[in-house]
């Protein structure tokens, strides 16, 4: 089972999921969990860097610093559509 459908399934079940992983892009697949049962959450990022780069404005070339880009709707969003992410 993928991390989105985890996360419906919890909510579903009136369960709060809780997602911990190493990566950013990890989001993703959390916010359309989300999404798929009707929850539009407020997100707010604390990172290190702001991971708001698309692939025009990255200065390392890294996927993993530009999740928060593709929540908004912007750049690569490739990732989005595999999880089915509304921006």
């Amino acid at each position: 089972m993928l991390t989105g459908d985890k996360v419906e399934t919890a909510l579903k079940a009136g369960k709060r999921p809780v997602s911990i992983a190493g990566d950013c892009c990890a989001t993703l697949p959390v916010m359309a969990g989300l999404q798929r049962v009707g929850i539009t959450p407020t997100l707010l990022w604390l990172d290190s860097h702001g991971d708001f780069n698309t692939w025009e404005t990255t200065p390392s070339g890294f996927l993993g610093g530009m999740p928060l880009a593709m929540i908004a709707g912007l750049g690569e969003l490739r990732m989005n559509q595999a999880v089915g992410l509304e921006p």
